[in-house]
């Protein structure tokens, strides 16, 4: 019987916590030519054991209908983990034709189908490998460093485009920490490239970082300042305001008196009720003006100008001063009167 589909691999089958049993359609000969493998949630794979781990029940006719199940001994497998099955067929070519010897048309299509097993094994495990495009040029070397040049390296590709080992992998390890940190910088490299240019200003800035810190309490400081200022000037504009009104409240009175409104070119002059007497005039000199001061004694014949002194009325009566001031008494009280 032939070997009609290139199939060599199960799954992967996805667990879902139910389901425990999982089928394989590819011919082997054995249960124990079955490779298992589990993949947990990390993407990490484990090679189950058979028997401990899980049992295969093999189809009866492997020609007819190759493959059988794979059964869970631990029950159902979880959710989030997976299952993959393909044929681990030993590398061995173990039929024996003997010279004259008799054998079963079986014998070898069986060596046949095993060879083609291998084939498929093989080419299996090459799809899983990283390969190079048929159409890169023969200069290219396929082969990777040695075990002393790779160890501790990563994988990279010189100009030629062939495999190297030229960066430490504690240094990638640097780098993966570091991401987020290298993907920011990416994104503000033109930021960047413009902090280089002024590189001599931000060192004096550095220079002058505590200058820089204070700058925010200063400038607290100084819109505090200010505020009060704009205080003061409300004040003093208020002030101003009240001056005003002030003023015009006098400048009312005094139009209301009759008092004159300005004192420019008056000096020395006297104030006087005006003969219509609803006002007030300044004038250069009044006829006759008395000034009263003192009192007359009680029996009006002393003349009291302080507290301790007193003089006769009698020799005050015509006395006239060379100033022309002369002192009289009128309503029982001493006058100055300028003659």
């Amino acid at each position: 019987m032939t070997i009609s589909s290139e199939v060599r691999k199960a799954g992967a089958f996805i667990g879902t916590g139910t389901t425990s049993v999982f089928p394989f359609a590819f011919k082997i000969f054995a249960a124990s030519e079955l490779a298992v493998y589990r993949t947990n949630p990390a993407g990490v794979d484990t090679l189950l054991t058979l028997s401990s781990d899980y049992t295969v029940a093999l189809n009866g006719d492997q020609n007819s209908s190759p493959g059988g199940t794979i059964t869970l001994t631990a029950g159902n497998l979880a959710s989030g983990y997976k299952l993959t099955a393909t044929s681990s067929v030993a590398n061995l070519q173990q039929t024996d034709l003997t010279n004259q010897g008799a054998f079963y048309p079986s014998v070898i299509t069986n060596a046949l189908d095993k060879l083609t097993i291998l084939v498929q094994q093989l080419k299996l495990s090459i799809s899983s490998s990283i390969t190079f495009p048929l159409s890169d040029p023969a200069g290219v070397t396929t082969t990777l460093p040695s075990v002393g040049v790779r160890a501790g390296k990563v994988m990279t590709f010189d100009s030629t485009g062939s495999p190297a080992a030229a960066i430490a992998a504690v240094d990638v390890t640097a780098v993966a920490a570091i991401a987020g940190d290298v993907s920011t910088v990416s994104t503000n490299i033109g930021s960047v490239n413009t902090n280089s240019s002024n590189i001599a200003a931000i060192n004096t800035a550095a220079a002058n970082i505590s200058n820089i810190n204070a700058a925010p309490a200063s400038a607290a400081s100084a819109a505090a300042s200010a505020s009060s200022a704009s205080g003061y000037a409300t004040n003093s504009a208020n002030s101003a305001t009240a001056a005003a009104n002030s003023a015009t409240a006098a400048a009312g009175v005094i139009s209301a008196a009759g008092l004159p409104s300005s004192l420019v070119g008056a000096a020395k002059k006297f104030l006087q009720v005006k003969t219509t007497e609803n006002g007030y005039d300044l004038v250069a000199s009044v006829a006759a003006p008395t000034f009263f001061g003192f009192n007359l004694s009680g029996d009006k014949q002393s003349l009291n100008y302080d507290a301790t002194r007193t003089g006769d009325v009698a020799n005050y009566a015509t006395w006239t001063m060379s100033e022309n001031v002369q002192f009289q008494v009128v309503n029982n009280q001493l006058a100055m009167v300028l003659l």
